[in-house]
């Protein structure tokens, strides 16, 4: 089989996993992804404090995402049978040091599916093999314990922690800085070929 075969074959499934499709953030899906931005326990878990943003900074900053303009990163919305269970984005890749920073958020009604799993892999799958990235890096907060699972799950290791650097209803929480190198995913995926 030719080089040319074999990329097309690979790319034909680059976004794809066993149930998951990663696809472009389209305008119907602003909607549904502000609201689960708006959704008090997402924010508990992405934002270092819990505020109510209006609709309309939600969506800006969505669209954002979404237009991919560069090639610092990506964003992508997560479906599973043609429907929206989440968004993934892994921005800031930079030269020299080719670390990118992950987000993800799955539906409240989604979690607990595995598809956060999937959704991970697929970011992590284009983020070593189509952008190069030395690394990729997140920030999670000590009392996500179904976060970091998934993480070292999908193979990322806690790499350090910030003390007392978050407060929930009046108590200090940690920051959890977690990453995952290439050659560590490569020594759990086959590199393409």
């Amino acid at each position: 089989m030719s080089d040319y075969q074999r990329l097309r074959d690979w790319a034909a499934g680059l976004f794809q996993g066993e149930r998951v499709t990663l696809r472009p953030i389209e305008e119907h899906d602003i909607e549904i992804i502000c609201d689960w931005w708006d959704n008090p326990d997402i924010t508990l878990f992405n934002d270092s404090h819990i505020v109510r943003r209006p609709r309309v900074v939600n969506a800006e900053m969505v669209r954002s995402w979404a237009a991919n303009k560069d090639a610092g990163g990506f964003s992508y919305a997560a479906e599973v049978e043609g429907q929206l269970v989440g968004q993934v984005s892994v921005h800031s890749i930079k030269a020299p040091a080719l670390i990118g920073k992950l987000g993800i958020v799955v539906g409240p009604e989604f979690q607990d599916q595995g598809y956060g799993t999937e959704i991970l892999e697929l970011a992590l799958r284009i983020a070593f093999t189509e952008y190069a990235c030395r690394k990729v890096e997140l920030l999670v907060f000590s009392y996500s314990d179904r976060g970091i699972h998934t993480y070292e799950k999908v193979g990322f290791q806690v790499e350090g922690r910030r003390r007392g650097n978050v407060m929930r209803a009046g108590r200090w929480y940690d920051d959890v800085t977690m990453g995952i190198m290439a050659e560590e995913y490569f020594a759990r995926h086959r590199r393409p070929f």
